[in-house]
């Protein structure tokens, strides 16, 4: 925490010089180009004296021009420097949203699987913890379902006092576990340990949650992806070396600080944020606000768009749907039968493989999310669940020759393991970026989602060899199915359901009187601009009302290059926003 605040207050100390910096050459810059001018207009009065006032004229008029261009080139390089210092901001409240992924996932792998903190999983009290936490998993979707709105303005300050809250329930539960079920007893374990563990699943979403709606609203899907694998990673390494070199007191501790400094973390990225001038919305929020404020009362999205807008929506949530639902049965898969990592804990296994499971875990994020840029995100999604299918099968059949395994097999499983709960994080926030949907409200479906998709498999624990290939055909069900339900836009799409269509829609937008925007009207507009064809539709789209995700699904695009075309449409129209991009049109159709 220490050096991410020194990293933080270095850079934002480098923005603060390179602004005044480039405010110094901008002044002295304008005081040259200012005064040479008149210093040749006097030159040229001195040798001509009947050119004076022609002289006086032109000296007002250049001195006019020379301001002009001086206060241009000032508010470029204040629009500069302020983009760089905006840039840094940027980088310290993502720092501190990854630091805080980590903290809390450290807090939840030494909670949940550490030998000295909690009693033995298949003791007295293992599975009634199990349970518990399963139960107050469902308790918070059904908060998140119901109070989506109030959570989301708050998100800040409540991670802050559920980080708080959550500091001494290690502590307590540890404490409790130790001192038996007797009557004497200060602390009941029979009451204690079913309530912290209750407390627990509830609180672990309740800081978790936010982290991720902040990181999606600071990066693109990519960086959002990459920040997600370090914080899994991290979380990995810095809680196995807590388990294999730390004693119960460092364990206590750690788990005592690391849920109030994730909130902190979190509360301090928002507030800066906040002082920033960020909106706690994703750009498509702030694109659909401006879209209505600006768009004509009489207009519209054509019907056609409307319709297929809301089975491209409704098609993506069954997508991510099913995503979610693999990637937690696969998650769960590898964690039952031949495997065994229910049973010996969670931490024990990657003694002596932790470094070849984080580069599992790192090699197909970057593989898959991160490089390619051109790929919609449901495809990333079926091929990392495709990845993970095809690295559990690779282990099932080296345990049917060899079953006692291997720590090769091993961190071949719990990488496999740690890469589907990237997955499901990463689906989560994609579900956010795209869906018209409370980020709280989708993460309380997704929860029951990931909980059904657990517990599809839970009572598989005891199943034998020849069952696992049941299992595995249940597998590769769902998977067929999510990946049927990603392939079916790319058969329908706008993008290649044929240019006649939209062609025909627009012509009867053309005898329409009601039609916000003629064809032809922007067809020269855009033929006025050198917007390409491509760029035309997004263009006609975006005077729509459409939002970027819309578009998207619209145009069955990737998000790389809608934002591409769209940035290259602001450029060629010369403007910075919605607004503007609609008030340029009215003028020149006016």
């Amino acid at each position: 925490m220490v050096g991410f605040a020194i990293w933080g207050f270095a850079q934002a100390l480098d923005g603060a010089l390179r602004k005044a910096t480039c405010a110094f050459r901008t002044k002295h810059r304008a005081a040259r180009f200012a005064d040479a001018p008149r210093r040749t207009i006097r030159r040229a009065a001195r040798a001509a004296p009947h050119a004076t006032d022609y002289a006086k004229m032109a000296s007002g008029e250049i001195a006019s021009r020379q301001g002009t261009g001086a206060m241009n080139q000032t508010d470029h390089s204040d629009n500069m420097a302020d983009a760089s210092l905006r840039r840094h901001h940027t980088c310290v409240r993502v720092a501190l949203l990854v630091c805080g992924i980590m903290l809390v996932g450290i807090w939840s792998n030494l909670f949940g699987y550490s030998a000295l903190l909690l009693p033995d999983p298949s003791g007295e009290y293992g599975t009634t913890l199990s349970d518990w936490y399963v139960g107050g998993r469902l308790a918070s979707a059904l908060l998140f379902v119901v109070l989506a709105r109030p959570l989301e303005r708050r998100q800040g300050a409540i991670g802050l006092l559920v980080g708080i809250g959550l500091s001494p329930l290690v502590l307590i539960i540890a404490l409790s576990a130790r001192q038996g079920t007797t009557d004497t007893a200060l602390l009941s374990s029979a009451t204690l340990l079913p309530l912290g563990a209750f407390a627990a699943g509830i609180g672990f979403l309740l800081l978790s949650v936010p982290l991720f709606i902040r990181l999606i609203h600071e990066l693109p899907s990519r960086w959002a992806a990459l920040a997600t694998m370090i914080g899994i990673v991290g979380e990995c390494a810095v809680s196995s070396a807590l388990s294999f070199y730390g004693s119960l007191d460092v364990q206590l501790i750690a788990c005592t600080i690391a849920p109030a400094a994730s909130g902190l973390c979190l509360f301090a990225s928002e507030r800066l944020a906040a002082r920033d001038g960020a909106k706690a919305k994703t750009e498509d929020d702030n694109e659909a606000e401006s879209a209505i404020a600006s768009r004509p009362q009489d207009g519209g999205m054509p019907r056609a768009y409307d319709a297929r807008n809301f089975f491209g929506t409704a098609l993506m949530l069954l997508q991510l749907s099913f995503a979610m639902v693999l990637a937690s049965s696969l998650r769960s898969l590898s964690s039952i039968g031949p495997w065994g990592l229910l049973h010996e804990g969670y931490l024990a296994q990657i003694d002596g493989s932790l470094p070849l499971v984080c580069l599992i875990v790192a090699t197909l994020t970057l593989l898959i999310f991160v490089v390619p840029r051109r790929l919609p995100s449901q495809v990333k999604c079926a091929l990392a669940l495709v990845v993970v299918l095809a690295g559990l099968q690779m282990t099932a059949s080296h345990l049917g020759t060899a079953p006692n395994g291997g720590p090769t097999v091993a961190a071949i499983t719990m990488g496999c393991q740690l890469f589907c709960r990237a997955i499901i994080w990463i689906t989560f926030m994609e579900c956010v970026r795209q869906l018209r949907i409370p980020p709280f409200r989708i993460n309380g479906i997704a929860c029951l989602f990931n909980v059904a998709g657990s517990l599809l498999f839970s009572g598989t624990a005891s199943f034998g060899i020849g069952e696992e290939d049941l299992v595995l055909g249940i597998v590769y069900v769902l998977l067929c199915v999510t990946v049927i339900a990603i392939a079916l836009p790319s058969i329908g799409s706008v993008g290649s359901f044929g240019a006649a269509e939209r062609r025909a829609h627009r012509e009867s937008d053309d005898s329409d009187d009601s039609a916000a925007i003629p064809s032809r009207t922007l067809h020269s507009f855009a033929s006025a601009h050198g917007v390409s064809a491509r760029e035309e539709e997004v263009l006609a789209l975006l005077l729509d009302g459409c939002t970027r995700g819309q578009i998207e699904r619209l145009l069955g695009l990737s998000e790389g290059t809608v934002r591409t075309h769209v940035n290259a449409v602001y450029r060629k129209v010369d403007v910075h926003s919605k607004e503007q991009l609609h008030q340029a049109f009215a003028d020149w159709t006016a």
